[in-house]
């Protein structure tokens, strides 16, 4: 009887843990664009969101390499928060495609507008 039980539970479980990763599609994925510190120049910004281990991981690919000590994203209200180092993001997926919010570099913040990457196949 247990022999049939553990296999039932097992997929009951995994089953249950998929639509919570499953959510954080829009949010997984390269995500490049600029943000303008406060009273200063605009800078390019690349961001990468991933799963590791059914948790939520990513970085800063650059100005800065720059890993995510923490990536929290609500799918109802589409909103991320992601900290690392001295950098800080609080955004909100727009429009599918679009990450927008604020980018804090130690004492600084500014306006951070960043497109998704996605893949078009040519049509031949």
């Amino acid at each position: 009887m247990i022999d049939r039980l553990l296999p039932a539970l097992a997929l009951s479980l995994a089953v249950g843990a998929a639509p919570a990763l499953a959510q954080t599609d829009d949010l997984r994925g390269t995500w490049s664009g600029s943000w303008t510190p406060e009273g200063g120049i605009r800078d390019a910004v690349t961001v990468r969101f991933e799963v590791i281990d059914d948790a939520l991981a990513g970085e800063i690919v650059n100005p800065e390499n720059v890993e995510f000590d923490s990536v929290a994203f609500d799918p109802a209200d589409r909103s991320v928060v992601a900290e690392g180092g001295d950098f800080r993001i609080e955004a909100r997926i727009e429009e599918e495609t679009r990450l927008n919010g604020t980018l804090s570099q130690g004492g600084t913040t500014g306006e951070l507008r960043l497109t998704k990457w996605t893949f078009v196949p040519r049509i031949r």
